[in-house]
């Protein structure tokens, strides 16, 4: 296995060192004295919060799954991302975004894989086709072309948009980019995600969150004309109904779901590599990962350090409801 794809994280303890308590000799005072020079107080504790400082911002990659071990001399790599919507602008630098040091863990990593010629193939999620100089499609306001102006912007790096996008930008003919999804079931996953997301809050604000007499009321007359009642009805009557809604637009969604990650199979199928990696979201990660078994490709499940499964835990709060 090569070296990109080998483990990131080095847990070994460090060497221990024994303290010498003879006295130096004449020769080593010299460089004694510097030591103690670049020891002052107050240095070396400034140089300590700086280094811890830089350790914390410091974020990095963890395998958290693995494939069962095949022949194939083909390896994918499933890198959940927690990413911004592709709409929200983020020229300028002006704003900082949560997402932005996992993001950049992400680029990193995958950058040095393209740079040592051990990366072939990145997959995109958010639209179709190939990605180069005829791509016009935009992420949070970057397009291809944008972003090829920028690789040696000093914050290229921290750029937030698609990352195989921008890794095609940087490194061109020495990657190939192609998004893998499926335009139509965007749009479909998109809607029952909303659509979730509403009758979600119907049910807490019913079952969980206390309200006002005035707010369940307006609460009741909401949900009653949602759910086509010509009366406002009682809320245990309201209640069966949101969950019968709210099971459907989760089947929905994960019907949605699976069928994108369906495409996100076949561009791995329709193309050649040795190594690729397909950057989505959490929720693609275990059908996707069963889809590469079913391929029968080596796989890796990779997430940056402190992944916040939001959208996993959501979904899962969905489930629990019902």
């Amino acid at each position: 296995m090569c070296s990109f794809l080998a483990p990131l994280l080095d847990e070994s303890p460090p060497n221990s060192s024994r303290i010498n308590l003879e006295m130096p000799s004449l020769t080593l005072l010299p460089h004694l004295i510097l030591v103690l020079l670049l020891v002052i107080p107050g240095a070396s504790e400034a140089r300590s919060k700086k280094r811890s400082s830089r350790a914390k911002s410091r974020v990095e990659l963890r395998t958290v799954e693995t494939c069962p071990q095949t022949d194939s001399n083909q390896t994918v790599l499933i890198v959940k991302q927690w990413h911004l919507g592709p709409r929200t602008i983020t020229k300028g630098f002006r704003e900082k975004y949560p997402q932005e040091p996992s993001q950049t863990a992400i680029y990193n990593f995958l950058s040095t894989g393209v740079e040592k010629a051990q990366l072939d193939l990145v997959v995109g999620e958010g639209c179709e086709g190939e990605i180069g100089e005829k791509f016009e499609k935009e992420f949070n306001g970057w397009s291809y072309n944008e972003l090829r102006a920028q690789p040696k912007n000093k914050k290229y790096e921290k750029i937030l948009t698609q990352i195989p996008l921008k890794l095609k930008a940087k490194w061109t003919s020495k990657i190939h980019a192609v998004c893998g999804d499926n335009d139509e079931q965007i749009h479909n996953s998109t809607v029952s995600l909303s659509n979730m997301r509403g009758w979600y809050g119907f049910l807490t604000r019913f079952t969980e969150k206390p309200t006002t007499p005035e707010q369940k009321a307006e609460y009741q007359e909401s949900a009653s004309k949602l759910l086509g009642y010509s009366k406002v009805k009682p809320i245990e009557d309201l209640v069966p109904k949101i969950r019968e809604k709210l099971k459907t637009e989760l089947d929905s969604f994960e019907s949605s779901l699976k069928k994108r990650n369906e495409s996100f199979a076949a561009a791995l199928k329709a193309n050649t590599f040795t190594n690729a990696a397909v950057v989505i979201g959490g929720l693609h990660a275990k059908d996707l990962k069963e889809k590469v078994e079913e391929l029968k490709l080596n796989c890796r499940v990779m997430e940056p350090i402190n992944y916040p499964a939001k959208d996993e835990e959501l979904i899962e709060s969905f489930r629990r409801l019902l």
